[in-house]
């Protein structure tokens, strides 16, 4: 883990929204929306990145339609669906901001609890993640607790702290977190690496609207080989010699001329 002093928030506002798609073309868009007039009430700079994992429905035409409107929306297609952590990682390493935050394309997390994860950071925590009380299915809840106790284990996930895909870290942590380059990274456990202070936050959190989970027996299994290489090849002392291969088919917005096809 690494230290480092807090940033002057009052200076530096300028934030990056990192939102990995997949099938959600009734709901993204708003997603979008939502959070930059979240953003815009605040007076807060901000881009949006939103990353098509593959989706087989309408979602890449509403995230082009979306960069289209907005010279604050960057659209990247991916060439195939590669999860939400690979999709997640493709937007962070492509992220300008002092502060980046990722959300999920459904708004079970509402845009405006992003304030709650700014309130927490600037009592000078570099990774804050929303929690939230939920009933879990008792098959998903099994696979939690395995989760969970293997991040323990194998990346010595602080004794309390609970990873969630909604979470702001501090630019450093995002700069150390993409200089692992591994060919399937785990997110979660070189995150909780990265980071100095990683900490909860309560937020509220909605039933899905439109669409279904993604996470099905054979995405769950996936996930835990990545959580499996991940820790073989950081406990080897490698960090890889180049960015795993996420080919990119379209960018749409103003990186598009800094993107290319090379990964994430």
């Amino acid at each position: 883990m690494h230290a480092g002093s807090p940033p002057n928030w009052s200076e530096a506002r300028r934030y990056s929204v990192v939102i990995p798609v997949f099938n959600s073309a009734p709901i993204v868009g708003t997603t979008i929306e939502r959070t930059l007039a979240f953003f815009d009430r605040r007076g807060w700079r901000c881009e949006i990145i939103a990353v098509n994992d593959g989706s087989t429905d309408r979602s890449w035409e509403v995230l082009r339609e979306s960069a289209h409107i907005s010279t604050r929306v960057t659209a990247i297609d991916l060439a195939a669906n590669h999860g939400q952590h690979a999709a997640t990682w493709c937007g962070l390493a492509r992220a300008s901001g002092d502060f980046i935050v990722t959300l999920d394309d459904d708004l079970q997390y509402p845009p405006e609890e992003i304030a709650r994860l700014i309130e927490k950071a600037e009592e000078g925590h570099d990774l804050v993640c929303g929690r939230f009380r939920r009933a879990r299915a008792p098959a998903r809840s099994l696979a939690s607790w395995t989760v969970g106790l293997l991040d323990r284990w194998l990346f010595h996930r602080p004794e309390g702290f609970v990873f969630t895909s909604f979470r702001l870290m501090r630019r450093d942590v995002v700069v150390r977190l993409c200089d692992y380059r591994l060919r399937d990274p785990y997110l979660r456990g070189l995150l909780v690496r990265c980071a100095a202070s990683p900490c909860n936050v309560w937020v509220k959190h909605q039933p899905r609207g439109v669409g279904r989970s993604g996470y099905n027996a054979i995405k769950i299994a996936r996930f835990g080989l990545s959580m499996l290489r991940t820790y073989r090849e950081i406990s080897r002392g490698g960090r890889g010699s180049s960015p795993p291969v996420i080919a990119i088919r379209e960018v749409v917005g103003r990186r598009a001329a800094s993107v290319d096809s090379a990964g994430a």
